[in-house]
């Protein structure tokens, strides 16, 4: 999972002109060009020094040198191309955006702040409306402070009547790492999908929504916030839970990509994603968003599908279980849910379609439900329990900030 100071701090990797000098370091002075501070060196000593070789930054020979050492090392037998059939193209109506949420001299107020102060705001805005509970050891939930659940995490378990279920019954984990070991076989060919989507996946998701950073300067803002306060929400989860990544269980998995120094579940790769892709619609009025209205060539659908190929590409690089992403989206479109429930204005959150109150695992099910599909939604997803409670028609707390944000930023999808 990354933070969102890296996505603005890529504009450092104009450090690759040091490796034109013999002693190559001089290209490290690169990360002076970024505005986050936590951006990679990308002059000759972050390519191929210390920090490439061990892969703190990503590096794409050491990539697939990996992925072709473990082939030879382990050896395996890469899986059948996908196949998809070409989309019909559905033009997006945007409709104008009439009022706003906040006061014309409230939002020039918040405006005038500088990003960074913007930005602390949010969070408070934010965080100062949910608490987390853990009842048990393998439940965690969000609530919101009315209080009403906003999200239940459970870790997984087995159903006994499934045929992988035996006598005694199989650690659950086992069997997943026999799934993430299958997915190695897709290494050679996602090798740059995966490096690509190492940070928050600005690119794909631009492809999607046709986001520029001229255009849709604030919407870039309130995305950043956004998945700033979903990696929260994820580290608070991944510590409760404390399950150990793939490769801390088998020497065989042996990751393309240098394994994270925190827990594995839920994945926040796919937490992100699945904000995102369930935000920029809400954010856009889009007109598939609503369920019932929902088409392969929408917006909402084409995110959706992409959330689910980021999840799936972190467990092909040997990082997260099959697992891991269910209950990724399953949090990440709560959060974005809650996040438009508190910044959005209320007459454009749909009452029938907008709920909140999804169960990651609310049963033990069988080994085949431990998986998402492409194509389900948090709404039909086999392991996840729908959202039940509806909160658009329930007025929010006051978030100001995140109010005239969203305000400038929907403005930007006219």
């Amino acid at each position: 999972m990354s933070n969102w100071a890296s996505m603005s701090g890529s504009s450092g990797s104009s450090g690759s002109s040091g490796s034109s000098g013999s002693s190559g370091s001089s290209g490290s002075s690169g990360s002076s060009g970024s505005a986050g501070s936590s951006a990679p060196v990308v002059g000759i000593d972050g390519g191929v020094g210390i920090p490439g070789y061990s892969g703190l930054v990503p590096n794409p020979m050491l990539a697939q040198g990996l992925t072709v050492n473990r082939e030879a090392v382990v050896a395996g037998a890469p899986l059948l191309a996908v196949h998809a059939t070409p989309p019909a193209f559905l033009p997006q109506p945007w409709r104008k955006v009439t009022t706003v949420n906040a006061p014309p001299a409230q939002t020039a107020a918040v405006l005038q702040l500088q990003l960074s102060a913007r930005a602390v705001l949010a969070e408070m805005e934010l965080l100062q409306n949910l608490t987390f509970a853990a009842p048990q050891p393998t439940t965690a939930v969000l609530s919101l402070s009315t209080p009403t659940p906003l999200v239940t995490i459970n870790l997984p378990s087995l159903d006994p009547s499934d045929p992988a279920a035996g006598n005694p019954m199989p650690d659950l984990f086992d069997l997943q790492l026999q799934r993430v070991e299958s997915y190695a076989a897709l290494r050679g060919e996602r090798t740059a999908e995966i490096l690509s989507q190492v940070v928050p996946q600005t690119a794909y998701w631009s492809a999607i929504a046709a986001l520029t950073p001229d255009n849709h300067r604030f919407t870039w803002e309130l995305l950043g916030i956004g998945l700033r306060f979903a990696m929260m929400m994820v580290m608070r989860l991944k510590h409760h839970f404390g399950v150990a990544r793939p490769n801390r269980r088998s020497p065989v998995i042996q990751p393309m990509l240098l394994t994270p120094g925190y827990t594995a579940y839920p994945c926040g790769h796919a937490t992100e994603a699945a904000f995102a892709a369930e935000l920029l619609p809400l954010l856009g009025r889009d007109p598939t968003y609503p369920i019932a209205q929902r088409r392969p060539d929408g917006m909402a659908w084409q995110l959706n599908r992409l959330a689910f190929r980021v999840s799936e590409n972190r467990v092909v690089a040997g990082l997260h279980y099959p697992v891991d992403a269910v209950a990724g989206q399953a949090l990440g479109v709560m959060l974005a849910r809650y996040f438009a429930w508190l910044a959005a204005e209320q007459h454009l959150l749909d009452a029938a379609n907008f709920n909140v109150g999804a169960v990651a695992f609310p049963t033990k099910v069988a080994l085949a439900q431990f998986e998402l599909s492409i194509d389900e939604f948090v709404d039909n997803a086999a392991a996840i329990q729908a959202p039940g409670t509806t909160i658009s028609a329930v007025p929010p707390p006051a978030a100001p900030v995140l109010c005239a944000l969203w305000a400038r930023a929907q403005s930007e999808w006219l």
